[in-house]
């Protein structure tokens, strides 16, 4: 980042505390700009979800050449989170952490190919939630599924209101099945219904009558597949390429 842009990202780091101010770096006719964009996350003095209309108009203005993010309480250190977005987004990421006021610590951390694990995952709504969980398993096991970033809520919010996993299900290649708990076998894709009356959480069976999945601000985990989740399971799901 060149000087007067790193002094704007600052700036907006110190306007923005104690909440993570977060921006874009964009060149325009070989003009560095700093990009000012709003943090949406509900969580947004632990984190940030950057505004993807705001992305998108940067992409609109010219090429993004790194993801700027402020560390309010915390070293520059990449958290898993941002770990995760350095690789989803594959920019460097410039991090400014305001712990010391009078010197703020600046951080550039660049892609190397790091994987998140599976299990003990932090929450992080299009980043690290439920479906990005399921996408990855699937990864590992070579079949891929769509991002669908075009469908997604911008906000947990406005996908508890619309959720859209039951009209996905198919453009990913997975078709319904008998979800009965005895007819579940490894790799099947489940909707469950998580404090509502609409199917608003995945899962993956991963065998053994356990069951992987992201629940909502809490960590990864592969959890025994009890009666209480199997009562809130709506709609089982196996995929055309899966071969277990």
């Amino acid at each position: 980042m060149q000087s007067l842009t790193r002094q704007l990202a600052l700036e907006h780091a110190y306007a923005e505390a104690p909440k993570e101010a977060c921006g874009l770096v964009v060149v325009h006719e070989s003009i560095e700009i700093f990009y000012k964009c709003s943090n949406i996350s509900e969580t947004p003095e632990e984190t940030f979800v950057l505004n993807p209309d705001h992305y998108a108009a940067a992409e609109d203005l010219g090429e993004i050449t790194a993801v700027f993010h402020s560390h309010p309480k915390t070293p520059p250190t990449p958290s898993p989170l941002d770990k995760m977005g350095i690789e989803e987004t594959q920019l460097p990421w410039v991090i400014v952490s305001l712990i010391d006021a009078e010197k703020p610590n600046w951080h550039t951390a660049t892609p190397t190919n790091w994987k998140a694990p599976l299990v003990g995952r932090p929450y992080c709504w299009g980043l690290s939630d439920c479906w990005v969980l399921a996408r990855d398993w699937y990864k590992k096991h070579r079949i891929i599924l769509p991002e669908f970033k075009q469908h997604r809520p911008r906000t947990p919010k406005e996908f508890r209101q619309n959720p859209v996993f039951e009209s996905l299900t198919s453009s990913a290649g997975f078709y319904e099945i008998n979800k009965s708990p005895e007819n579940l076998q490894k790799g099947d894709f489940l909707l469950l219904s998580f404090g509502s009356p609409y199917l608003n959480h995945c899962a993956v069976y991963s065998g053994d009558s356990r069951i992987l999945h992201q629940p909502y601000k809490r960590l990864s985990s592969c959890d025994i597949y009890s009666t209480e989740l199997q009562n809130v399971t709506g709609k089982a799901y196996r995929h055309y390429n899966w071969n277990s």
